[in-house]
C-alpha cells in the first residue's frame, strides 16, 4: 500500500488530534427554532479546552440538553473544536469535531422513552493519509481489527483515473462495542472535493445490547 510509513501516519494522526483550538462557544442548531432558546446540556465539562461528555452510563435527556418534545439537540461550531468522549472500561476518544448531534430516532430505551439513544459527530475534510491513520489508529485502540480500513484504503487506491467511477464516494470503516455503545467510525472519500479530502463520521448507539 503507498502513501506515508506507518511512523510518519502515527504521528499525523497525533498531530491532528493534538491541536488546540482556539476557544469558541458551542452553538446549538435546532431547525428552525428560535436560537434564543438553546437547550443547556449539564454533562460537558471543560477540561483545558477540551469539551468532555461522559457516556460511562446512559445519559438522560437533561444530561444532553434535550427537551421532551423534540428527537434530536444539535451543538455545532464553525470551527472544529477538541471533544473527547468518556466510555465504559476506562476508555475514551478524542477527536475534532464541528458537529456534534443526540438524537431520539428509530427505537426507544424501555426503562427511559425520553432518553437519547443516539450520538453522530463529524470532523471536517482532511487529508486521505491523516484520516486512514485517525480511523486506523482509533479502532486499534477500542482492540478493533482495522483491517476494514485498510480495504477502503485499497479501495480509494485503485479506483479508475478517469470516467464516472473516477469521482465516485468511498466508504468505510468499522464497528465495535464498549460497554453498553456500539461504535461506528466510518470514513467518506469525496473525489469531487478537487482535493481526495475525507470526512470521518461516527455513529454512537446509545440504548444497550
Amino acid at each position: 500500500m503507498g502513501g506515508l510509513s506507518g511512523r510518519t501516519r502515527r504521528a499525523t494522526a497525533m498531530a491532528s488530534l493534538a491541536l488546540l483550538l482556539t476557544p469558541a462557544c458551542t452553538v446549538s442548531v435546532d431547525g428552525d427554532k428560535d436560537p434564543g432558546k438553546t437547550p443547556h446540556a449539564t454533562a460537558p465539562t471543560d477540561a483545558k479546552g477540551v469539551e468532555v461528555w461522559d457516556l460511562r452510563t446512559p445519559p438522560s435527556a437533561s444530561d444532553v440538553g434535550m427537551r421532551a418534545d423534540e428527537d434530536h439537540v444539535t451543538y455545532e461550531t464553525r470551527k472544529p473544536r477538541r471533544v473527547r468522549f468518556l466510555l465504559p472500561e476506562g476508555k475514551e476518544l478524542e477527536t475534532r469535531i464541528y458537529l456534534l448531534i443526540f438524537e431520539r430516532i428509530m427505537h426507544k430505551d424501555p426503562a427511559d422513552p425520553t432518553r437519547p439513544t443516539g450520538i453522530d459527530f463529524d470532523t471536517k475534510p482532511m487529508p486521505l493519509d491523516t484520516a486512514y491513520s485517525v480511523m486506523r489508529d482509533g479502532l486499534t485502540s477500542f482492540g478493533l481489527d482495522a483491517s476494514p480500513v485498510d480495504d477502503w484504503r485499497t479501495k480509494i487506491e485503485r479506483r479508475p483515473s478517469t470516467g464516472p467511477s473516477a469521482d465516485l464516494t468511498i466508504e468505510g470503516g468499522g464497528n465495535t462495542v464498549v460497554g453498553y455503545l456500539d461504535i461506528g467510525v466510518g470514513g467518506i472519500f469525496q473525489p469531487l472535493d478537487g482535493d481526495d479530502s475525507v470526512t470521518i463520521q461516527y455513529h454512537v448507539n446509545l440504548y444497550g445490547h
